[in-house]
Parts: C-alpha cells; structure tokens; sequence
C-alpha cells in the first residue's frame, strides 16, 4: 500500500469510517514500515498517534500537552504515520569529500562536571569513586552513592588548620552535555544544568553572607541559615544581576547567549536587583523577574516582572524538554548546549516557525530533530568534522 493510500485510512480511522478490513490493511502497513523502529504495543490506537504527535511538538499548535510520559515509539511511528516530512534526516560522518559516510548521532547529557579547588587543582567528578575526594580547613568534599557532591564539617578527622588545602573559592564547572546536584557548605542544594559553572566558598563564617557566582543555568534549594536572632542572606551573582533570599527554592537561567536572565521563583522570596540600572523587584511564587543583558542594544538593564511558566523553566530539571511557543534559534540553543553540537543555519534566514510541546531529554539527539522535521520541514544533517567537532547544519 503506497503512502497516500495510507493517508487516505489515516483520516478514515480518526473518524470512525475504517472497516474491519481496512483496519487490517493499515496494521499490516504500520507494521511493515516501522519493522525496524523501536518496540512498541502490539495493540495500535492510530488516532492516539495522530492526536499524540500534534500534541508534542507542532508549530502554533494551540492546545497544551496532555500526555506526558508516553513511550518513544508513538513518536517515531508518527514519523512514519502521518508523513509530514517524510524525508528524513542525512546524518554523516564527515572527514572529507572524498571519504566514505556513515552515520552518526549525539547522545543526550549525563551527569559530569569538574570541581576546581581553592589551591587551583581540578577533580573530574565523572571519573571519581564514591567517597572522600578532597579536603580543605575541616571541610571534607564527598561524592556520594548517588553521584552527588556534598560538604561535611570533618574537624574530628583532620586538623582544623590542614594547610594541603588552602581554604577558599571552589567552582563548580559542568560542561555541555552535562549537569550535576550539588550540596554546598550550607546545606542549600544546587542543580547545575549544561554548560554552567557556580562559585562558592567552602566555608561560611557564622553571620557572614553567603555568596555564590553563577554562569548559565541553575537551580536552587536554599537552606535557612540563623545567625543569632537574624536569617543570614544567600545571594547569588550573575554577571548582570543580582538575587538576594533567606530560604527559598527558585531557578536563574543566565547564559551569555540568551537575551536575557529569566529569574523563576517557586517558593518563598527573593529581591533581584539589576546591577546596571540598580533597578529592584521582589518576586512571588509563580513570578518571572525578566532582565536584558547588558549586551542588548534596546533596554538593557531593564528589569520586568510576569508570570511564570514554572513548568517550562524547571523542564530541564525534571529531565524533560518543554517548548510553549519558542523560536527555533531558543530552541537550537538548547540543543548545541545539551547534546554538546555546534548549530550551523549555513547563512540562512531563520524560518519564521514556533514550537509547542515537550518529550523526554534522555532521547538521541536525531529522535529530538526527527520531532522538528515533522513539525517544520526543517532539515539538519550531522557531521563529524576532524573525527571531533559535531556540527549540526541546517539543509537547504
């Protein structure tokens, strides 16, 4: 049976029109054209593929994902189903015009980073066991079974004046492809997504702030601190603003390459200050603190306040991409930071398209643009340039 036939029963099915006959002549086609894709049920529901793929990802599409944590097959089936890009993705191994292709493909992020102690040194926590890894004063740096990094006051096991570790600054540093839970002196907790860095000390004084440094993206659990009779503030910079708070839970998305810094409060509450403009605004849970980059041509500086897509802004979080109605380059920007690739539009001008819809990020990386084809016509291909660099270039 030839695609447009298919097609044909495709519509016929979501309006209830198909015989028994031609039900078994569109299985017998599914299972034909999707022999080598993923598992999936053997019970088919073609009109919940249908409704399911407009659901995840289409451009403008109005209404909001309903189905959140449905397995990969329906997507890829739907790729096959509903042909709106038939065409599929050329996917190369580039070393050379004359060389042999073959195919490749970029692996979503895992959990890896790299800690850089006060004394300079730099620990690969990818790479390092369970356990105690580093010392500074009588702070013990441990990562723990489940990978995250924590600090314990260790004074009864080494001296509280251990000059091999100087104590100071550490950074937190996690690469692209890549993002880590951090549990800082303090006992606050950090999320840290792709391609973000965190400074911060390894001890705090009684009643001294707690300062930390941010670089692109993270997301914070802050533990109360009681000095006295007076809450001890944690405040975190960013190159252009900065967040004061006591006890709160709240995600800051600051890299350089975005317009702006989206501050997203879910819990308690913060003041962001501008640091150019010194502009200030308190947020509430289920606020947006908004504030252009300096690097901005128009309105740089200023900040604004709205409300917050909680869901969008902590997605990464929860391991999940979620677009409402976000342009192709925000889009692209996501996935050169999370899958560690270099997006090349090849001079191109930026289709005019918006995406909607959410999937899982722990999918490949050629699942994720299959997804934007369908929806788009757009097109990439993958190369491997020099046997290193992935670069991702849009087809004419």
């Amino acid at each position: 049976m030839d695609y447009k036939k298919a097609k044909r029963l495709l519509k016929r099915n979501r309006q209830g029109k198909c015989s028994p006959e031609e039900l078994a002549l569109l299985e017998s086609w599914f299972n034909q054209v999707v022999k080598d894709l993923p598992e999936y049920p053997r019970e088919i529901d073609y009109a919940t593929i249908d409704n399911e793929l407009k659901q995840r990802l289409h451009p403008l599409y109005q209404s909001k994902p309903r189905l959140r944590n449905t397995s990969w097959w329906i997507a890829a089936a739907s790729v096959v189903l509903l042909g709106c890009v038939f065409a599929f993705f050329q996917w190369t191994n580039y070393a050379g015009d004359n060389e042999p292709r073959k195919f490749v493909d970029a692996l979503p992020g895992k959990e890896r980073a790299e800690l850089i102690l006060a004394d300079g040194s730099a620990i690969s926590l990818e790479e390092a066991k369970a356990g105690e890894i580093a010392k500074e004063g009588n702070m013990l740096i441990k990562k723990v079974a489940n990978g995250q990094l924590v600090y314990e006051n260790g004074q009864s096991h080494v001296e509280q004046h251990d000059r091999n570790r100087p104590m100071g600054m550490n950074e937190m540093r996690v690469p692209k492809s890549g993002q880590y839970h951090l549990v800082l002196p303090d006992g606050s907790q950090v999320w840290l997504n792709a391609s973000s860095s965190l400074k911060y000390y390894s001890h705090y004084e009684p009643g001294q702030p707690r300062v930390v440094s941010l670089s692109g993206e993270a997301y914070f659990e802050v533990a109360k601190n009681i000095s006295g009779k007076q809450s001890v503030p944690f405040i975190v910079k960013t190159a252009d603003q900065e967040v004061q708070v006591l006890g709160t839970k709240f995600n800051i998305n600051a890299y350089p390459d975005e317009p702006v810094t989206r501050t997203t409060l879910t819990e308690g509450k913060v003041m962001v200050r501008s640091l150019s403009s010194n502009a200030k605004k308190p947020l509430q849970p289920g606020q947006d603190a908004i504030l252009q980059h300096s690097s901005a041509k128009a309105s740089a500086g200023d900040l604004l306040v709205e409300t917050s897509d909680t869901k969008q802004a902590l997605a990464w979080k929860n391991g999940l991409f979620v677009f409402d109605n976000i342009g192709l380059q925000a889009l692209m920007r996501q996935v050169a930071r999370w899958y560690d690739v270099e997006v090349e539009m090849g001079g191109q001008k930026l289709p005019d398209e918006r995406f909607s819809g959410e999937m899982p990020r722990n999918v490949k990386l050629s699942q994720l643009l299959e997804m934007i084809a369908i929806a788009s016509n757009i097109k990439f291909k993958l190369e491997l340039v020099n046997g290193k660099e992935r670069r991702l270039i849009q087809q004419k």
